[in-house]
């Protein structure tokens, strides 16, 4: 199987036609008979009451939901009991099999409950379920979590995230982990893939619900997503899938039950209380807003002006952990490094006085034994991230202290996660993300600053991020302190922040500025249907979105279809009739405008018909808005592609999304100066990097693609030498030097400024994407462009799932776009690994990076089955690393190898269904028939 079809086969799903179910009846969010007096006021049979609960449960064995193996899994978890609401929550979801919000305090324990409710689906239902949680981060977490438990059950738990994920699904009963984005594209490959069904889904839970309310100014926002994601799922209620939402930030539960056709669950209950506090210089103020004590300076320390260390040192003497938010990724690691210069989460040099002398000895053999797991920990976070360059990081991880955010790797985050959770690292620097992203819960929770993004936090951010305080089993109580400076205004905003009421979630469908039209085929025409000329047209983003969804995955055809569909968005719940009318009108304009629908009267009323550029958005998994953009990428790029440079770099530059990276303007002129020689518009002449329109003849020359020149040594990039190819590309793609040589001068320019920086930020990420597809050290391009080894890990991952998005886009428009697509879809797999072609596919086992599967494929081991049979120590020693990430990269193998054989077996067993003849045996060689019964797992 070649490097991209195993990337595919991960990652996407063929489509065929589907019809518009039956609509689904809206229910009155009344309860269950059986919990209606119970639950509306937080109280169980057994006189419970949410509110006021100790925190005392019953024993998990003491309940019939589970098998006593999968119980066993959850002792060694530590997870022992459940409490009276969980209980009765998991009775009510098995029960009555309503839609239901779940709303309770942060660390309550609705994860666990979720998890029970699933694992009870998969036995006693035989269908999947789908948890949607909001970040790639969670999705790893899950995945380690359940799969342990779900292996007890026999039932396979799949991680959809980066390539990983089976699109359809295995037919086998399972737990499906994605967030909303992978979640969708699941639901549309059953919805639209032959012999499936959104009903195989028994149960779907959605995790932080509130989110329905984010959105971006970009047209495409995981709020809209997690919305209609959520709509289409409860459209099918009827037909027996049950959809759970859980928030612990929902001011308005009742309008979200309401909406998903559910009722409410709540109570106030926390299993650990929580104490907030503001600390304004060395004062201390309670909830109530009264100064309770004042610090005497513990910590002292001339780098720590807001007095961070006075509040660690009272936790990390005893056992607790201790997290701390921070507002941009340098501040975190200042912090970190802060912390541990004074000593970190080490116990204090002068032992206790009133501690036995055999008390003391015990506990400094404890602390040594923990400085060697402490190393153990910095030494694997080496070995698992290629191209780490942090070496404070490992230092400071020998102190118990840790930072977390974005710039980091994927792997050295999940690793100090993992490290934080067994106590390893007690002391964690983090950005605001992760409040949201990863379970870890701590004695005490401090923000160093009440300013995220340069903005006061808002209640529900403040809710979720202080909610981490509390250890269930570990603490009495944990405490939260929100840090001000003294005699500023930030004192009363704080003070008021701690009371102030949550505020309702709002949806995002018509958030922000409309989308206008942009297709100049259409701009002066005439007032169609009263709703102005094309020119100053536009239409809300997330509608536009619905109405594609409800055109291709619903198969709607006629209006009143479409409209009963978007009467089941939340929108409807919140806007009058009459609005959501003109804004659906709007958007059917707008998609016909730029050729996505064709609508005509009919006899028996209006009609709807899908174009081919709904269904190559809807294929590729994108926006109408950003649809739009990519058409008109590709045809630019068709008129003038360079395909012959130096790293591929046009083809880098269309998968390029630069997210949160900016261009650095000064190295981006010395690259374009020295390319040209002269100016951006010189043409070079007949050079390597020629533009060309390509050829019908290209067809086979996706495969043979290959980079040429010297690896980045990491190199200052302004100080290297840039072949005339990359000039070329820039004036091809758009960008003028003009304007870079303004930027850096700091001057303005105009109007187009906006879209300027977008281009000129695009290639700058496409520069450093051209050098990683050179198998160019991470770290060494990090140095060369001035971005951290995170980032180009993010860079590279983000680029790849735009171009199979686009690679999907130009399969649809084949008529216009055959041969870009030609080129996509050899060079895709090569910017997710970050290699070239021959290793592609190996950088898809996790842990396993360009660096060491080149080391691999130089050793012999050429496929994911070569590493999936190496023997332990022969791959530890091949790719020279310790066998703890040894064993992970070979497990991870023969998790790849497992599921393509049951897509391979479940294909056949299709076909054998389908002809009545065994087709195994007219595929597989009778030699292959007679392996050895242990087979890849030897």
């Amino acid at each position: 199987m070649t490097p991209f079809n195993t990337f595919v086969c991960l990652l996407f799903v063929s489509f065929s036609t589907a019809g518009i179910p039956d609509t689904p009846k809206r229910r009155s969010s009344t309860y269950p008979d059986y919990v209606a007096g119970d639950v509306r006021r937080g109280r169980n049979s057994e006189g419970w009451t949410g509110g006021e609960a100790t925190g005392e449960g019953r024993d998990l064995m003491g309940y019939n939901w589970l098998p006593k193996g999968v119980v066993n899994a959850y002792y060694e978890r530590g997870v022992k009991i459940m409490y009276p609401w969980q209980a009765q929550a998991m009775d009510a979801i098995s029960r009555s099999r309503s839609n239901m919000v779940l709303t309770l305090p942060t660390s309550a324990g609705k994860t666990f409950s979720a998890e029970i409710a699933m694992l009870h689906c998969c036995l006693t239902r035989n269908k999947t379920a789908l948890l949607v949680v909001p970040y790639v981060a969670l999705v790893v977490e899950k995945l380690a979590a359940l799969s342990r438990v779900a292996k007890q059950a026999d039932l396979y738990v799949a991680g959809y995230h980066g390539p990983h994920g089976r699109l359809p699904p295995l037919r086998r009963p399972g737990i499906l982990i994605a967030t909303p984005e992978k979640a969708t594209a699941i639901v549309n490959s059953l919805i639209t893939t032959a012999n499936r069904s959104i009903l195989d889904i028994g149960l779907a839970v959605l995790d932080e619900l509130h989110m329905v309310g984010e959105w971006n100014d970009q047209g495409n926002s995981r709020g809209p997503t997690l919305e209609l994601l959520a709509s289409l799922l409860s459209w099918h209620h009827s037909g027996g899938l049950q959809v759970i939402g859980m928030s612990a930030t929902l001011a308005n539960a009742q309008e979200m039950a309401n909406w998903l056709n559910g009722y409410v669950f709540s109570a106030g209950f926390r299993p650990v209380p929580l104490k907030q506090f503001v600390k304004a210089g060395v004062d201390v103020y309670n909830a109530t807003g009264a100064r309770i004590r004042t610090l005497r300076g513990l910590g002292g320390e001339s780098r720590d002006s807001m007095g961070v260390m006075d509040l660690v040192r009272e936790v990390t003497t005893g056992k607790g952990g201790v997290l701390i938010f921070c507002s941009s990724r340098v501040a975190a690691e200042s912090c970190a490094q802060m912390i541990a210069s004074h000593g970190g989460a080490d116990p204090p040099e002068v032992p206790d006085a009133k501690m036995e002398t055999r008390d003391t000895q015990t506990q400094e053999r404890s602390f040594e034994r923990l400085k060697d797991i402490r190393g153990d920990l910095a030494t694997t976070l080496v070995e698992a991230e290629e191209g780490l360059d942090s070496i404070s990081l490992r230092e400071i991880i020998k102190k118990g202290v840790a930072f977390h955010h974005a710039g980091l790797g994927a792997v050295s985050r999940a690793l100090i996660e993992d490290g934080y959770r067994r106590g390893i690292i007690r002391i964690l620097c983090a950005t605001s993300t992760l409040a949201a992203g990863v379970n870890l819960p701590a004695r005490r929770v401090i923000f160093r600053t009440p300013y995220v993004g340069g903005r006061f936090l808002d209640v529900q951010r403040y809710r979720q991020m202080s909610g981490r305080a509390g250890r269930a089993g570990l603490d009495e109580a944990g405490d939260s302190f929100l840090l001000v400076r003294p005699a500023s205004r930030d004192l009363n905003k704080a003070l008021q922040l701690m009371k102030k009421p949550l505020t309702g979630i709002r949806s995002g469908l018509m958030a922000g500025p409309g989308i206008a039209c942009e297709n100049p085929g259409i701009r002066g025409d005439e007032d169609r249907e009263g709703l102005g000329k094309s020119p100053g047209f536009s239409a809300a983003a997330g509608v536009l979105q619905a109405v594609l969804i409800a055109v291709t995955a619903l198969g709607t055809t006629t209006h009143n279809q479409l409209t009963r569909f978007m009467n089941h968005t939340l929108l409807a719940a919140q806007v009058p009739p009459s609005v959501l009318e003109t804004q659906t009108q709007k958007a059917l304009t707008w998609l016909s405008l730029e050729g996505f629908l064709a609508t005509s009267t009919e006899p028996d009323g209006d009609s709807i018909r899908s174009g081919k550029m709904a269904w190559a958005a809807f294929k590729a998994a994108v926006s109408p808005w950003l649809a739009v953009h990519i058409l008109r990428d590709l045809r630019r790029a068709s008129m003038s592609l360079v395909v012959s440079d130096r790293g591929c770099l046009h083809l880098c530059y269309l998968c390029a999304q630069p997210g949160d990276i900016r261009a650095n303007y000064t190295i981006l002129q010395s690259i374009l100066t020295k390319a040209t020689g002269t100016q951006l518009g010189t043409k070079p002449g007949t050079q390597p990097g020629e533009q060309l329109g390509v050829p019908k003849e290209l067809e086979g020359m996706g495969e043979d693609l290959e980079t040429h020149g010297d690896l980045n040594s990491g190199d200052p990039a302004e100080s290297r030498d840039w072949p005339a190819s990359v000039a070329s590309i820039a004036e091809a793609v758009g960008l003028n030097l003009e304007f870079v040589r303004s930027q850096v001068k700091g001057r303005t320019y105009g109007t187009k400024a906006q879209s300027l920086h977008q281009i000129a930020s695009r290639f700058y990420c496409a520069l450093m994407l051209a050098e990683a597809v050179q198998e160019a050290d991470p770290s060494d391009i990090a140095r060369s462009f001035h971005v951290s080894t995170g980032d180009i890990q993010m860079i590279m991952q983000s680029a790849s799932s735009n171009g199979v998005r686009m690679w999907r886009f130009c399969e649809e428009m084949s008529d216009e776009f055959w041969h870009i697509g030609v080129l996509l879809k050899a060079f895709v797999p090569r910017i997710y690994g970050g290699v070239r072609r021959e290793i592609a596919e190996l950088t898809l086992i996790p842990y396993l990076g360009g660096a060491r599967a080149r080391k691999a494929f130089d050793a012999g081991l050429k496929s994911i089955r070569d590493i999936a049979t190496c023997r332990l120590r022969k791959l530890s020693a091949i790719l020279q690393i310790g066998l703890v990430i040894a064993h992970r990269i070979k497990t991870a193998a023969q998790a790849l190898v497992q599921q393509e054989e049951q897509s391979v077996a479940e294909a056949l067993e299709r076909l054998r269904a389908e002809s009545g003849t065994d087709v195994s045996k007219l595929l597989i060689p009778n030699d292959a028939q007679e392996t050895d019964s242990e087979g890849v797992f030897a």
